[in-house]
């Protein structure tokens, strides 16, 4: 019992935390200094570490999962937002415009994310396909995208188009 006062003193002398509080237009508002940020993503691929996926031209490795199935290593670049239940959903779509992933939501807290700068990145993410054949993917041209909502509710999405490729054959 005695150890206890020690965390009021130390509370007491690191003055009031910094509180995230998220506004109507789901925006984060820092209340200790006041700055605003919207919600933005930003689509990419790492199992370790992230990597960007430029605009255009964009080639993504075909993955031959240990279980039999197909994916593709994903990741998200998260700017303004707290991860705490935070949602990512990634979508896969071929040019007929069906979503060819198995559906998921990967969930999101502080323990599960790497912080960047005024951000966060999440690693290591699979978009799981529901394809017989993934090599009949190999050069197809296919739409991801992320899409992730904030536990106030806020929206970001970002897309690309990208090619199929298999260097590991």
């Amino acid at each position: 019992m005695r150890s206890w006062w020690w965390i009021g003193v130390v509370w007491g002398c690191a003055g009031a935390p910094s509180v995230t509080v998220p506004d109507a237009a789901g925006a984060r508002v820092d209340a200790a200094d006041g700055v605003t940020a919207p919600l933005r993503v930003e689509l990419g691929e790492g199992l370790t570490a992230y990597r960007a996926l430029p605009a255009e031209g964009t080639e993504v490795e075909l993955v031959f999962g240990p279980q039999g199935g197909w994916h593709f290593d994903l990741a998200a670049r998260v700017r303004g937002g707290d991860p705490e239940g935070m949602e990512l959903r990634y979508a896969v779509v071929n040019p007929a415009g069906t979503e060819i992933q198995i559906p998921g939501v990967v969930r999101l807290n502080a323990r599960r994310v790497v912080p960047e700068g005024e951000g966060f990145v999440r690693v290591g993410d699979r978009a799981v396909l529901d394809v017989r054949d993934g090599n009949a993917l190999v050069g197809a041209s296919l739409t991801l995208t992320l899409r992730a909502v904030s536990a106030a509710g806020a929206v970001a999405t970002d897309q690309r188009v990208v090619t199929v490729v298999d260097r590991v054959r």
